[in-house]
């Protein structure tokens, strides 16, 4: 029995959206994750504005950045404490 990689997904979109993903050039499939990775930024960014919307842009970049980087990293290099700051 043919089982979805997610849940909530019908197969047959699954199936459309496969066989879209067959059709793609390598160039579209690099500018779709390229834009997914955006959308993904984009939608983190927001999530931290609504959290510390008294904060920079800037700020908020550290913060983002302090999700995936160490934290010894970003108080050495971005002089930027996540325990005392936030992420």
């Amino acid at each position: 029995m043919y089982k979805t990689q997610s849940p909530d997904t019908e197969r047959r979109l699954e199936e459309k959206l496969l066989g879209r993903y067959r059709t793609m050039s390598i160039d579209e499939k690099l500018q779709h994750m390229s834009q997914l990775g955006t959308l993904v930024v984009e939608t983190a960014m927001a999530a931290l504005r609504s959290r510390y919307p008294q904060e920079t842009e800037e700020e908020n970049r550290l913060r983002l950045l302090a999700r995936s980087v160490d934290e010894g990293t970003m108080r050495r290099v971005y002089a930027w404490d996540p325990r005392a700051r936030g992420s």
